[in-house]
């Protein structure tokens, strides 16, 4: 197991700064027993390949993590963006929709992830990450 970490840790250096986002949530995650999964939406793959994929189900749009929290704080959708990432069109739909049906979704800077440490330590209640995340800005915005 050890090795494999490495290894991927190796591979990450290079990678894109979401990817790399996504790599250390999923290995917090993972270190704590939480479960979690991640639609694999992106990447290159042949027209064929693309096809077989949306008729199985795959769609644009869909948040990157999904944590399975217990009710009634689970699940929770979670999508990592850098700090000048923004929501695609299909994104912002799956917000909606997720948001409409009583669940939680997240978008969520590098800033922002202490917030969801602390709901995912059960220290705030996770209805509560976007409060705390908007205050820690602020915070930091008077700082200056």
């Amino acid at each position: 197991m050890a090795r494999t970490a490495r290894a991927g840790t190796r591979r990450m250096a290079s990678a894109r700064p979401e990817d790399l986002l996504q790599y250390h949530a999923a290995q917090w995650l993972r270190a704590n027993g939480i479960l979690f999964f991640h639609p694999p939406n992106g990447g290159k793959r042949s027209l064929a390949a693309g096809a077989r994929l949306v008729a199985l189900g795959m769609v644009s749009g869909v948040h990157d993590l999904i944590i399975l929290l217990p009710p009634p704080d689970g699940p929770l959708f979670v999508e990592l963006k850098t700090d000048k990432g923004k929501l695609s069109p299909a994104q912002l739909l799956w917000h909606e929709a997720i948001t409409k049906t009583g669940y939680q979704s997240h978008t969520l800077a590098p800033a922002d992830w202490s917030a969801l440490l602390l709901a995912l330590e059960g220290l705030i209640p996770p209805r509560y990450i976007r409060q705390c995340a908007k205050t820690y800005h602020l915070l930091q915005q008077s700082r200056r």
